[in-house]
C-alpha cells in the first residue's frame, strides 16, 4: 500500500461512498458551518464578514453550485456597496436605515450560504453516520436529519 494514494481516484468516507479530492467529511462541514456563522454573526468587524464571504465562496466553488454562487456574490457585493459607498455619500436618515439593513443582510447571507453548502454537499445518511460516530445524542441528530429531507422538498 502506498503512503500517498492517487488523489484523482478519491477516497472513501464514513459511509463507504467514494468522495473526490475537494469534498469534506460531514463532521468538517458542520465545523465549518458553526465556526463561520459564529464568527460572522458575533463579531462586528467588517474584515471578519469579508473573510467569511471568501471562505464560503471557495467552498461553494468546490461544491460546483455555480448558479447559487453567482447570485450570492452579486447580492453580497450590492449589500456592501450600499453600506460602504452609498451611505457615506448620502448621509440622510432613509439611506442610513437602508444601508444598515444591507449591512445585516450581508452578514446573514454568509450564514445562509454556509447552510446551503452544508445541505448541498451532505445527505442525511452521511450526516447520521458521522454524528453516530461522534456519539452525538439522538435529540440533536434526528431533527437535523429530518431537515435534510424537508428543505429539498420545499
Amino acid at each position: 500500500m502506498a503512503l500517498c494514494p492517487n488523489l484523482s481516484q478519491g477516497f472513501e468516507d464514513i459511509s463507504g461512498k467514494q468522495r473526490t479530492f475537494f469534498s469534506l467529511d460531514p463532521r468538517t462541514t458542520v465545523l465549518f458551518l458553526v465556526v463561520v456563522n459564529v464568527m460572522v454573526l458575533s463579531i462586528t468587524n467588517q474584515l471578519v464578514t469579508v473573510l467569511g464571504f471568501v471562505f464560503t465562496v471557495f467552498m461553494l466553488v468546490t461544491a460546483r453550485s455555480r448558479k447559487f454562487l453567482l447570485g450570492y456574490v452579486v447580492f453580497f457585493a450590492v449589500c456592501h456597496i450600499l453600506y460602504l459607498v452609498v451611505q457615506p455619500a448620502f448621509p440622510n436618515m432613509a439611506v442610513t436605515i437602508i444601508s444598515t439593513f444591507a449591512y445585516f443582510l450581508a452578514k446573514y447571507s454568509v450564514a445562509l450560504a454556509t447552510g446551503v453548502y452544508f445541505v448541498t454537499t451532505t445527505n442525511a445518511g452521511e450526516f447520521v453516520a458521522s454524528m453516530k460516530r461522534m456519539r452525538m445524542p439522538d435529540f440533536l441528530v434526528v431533527p437535523i436529519s429530518v431537515m435534510f429531507r424537508f428543505f429539498p422538498a420545499v
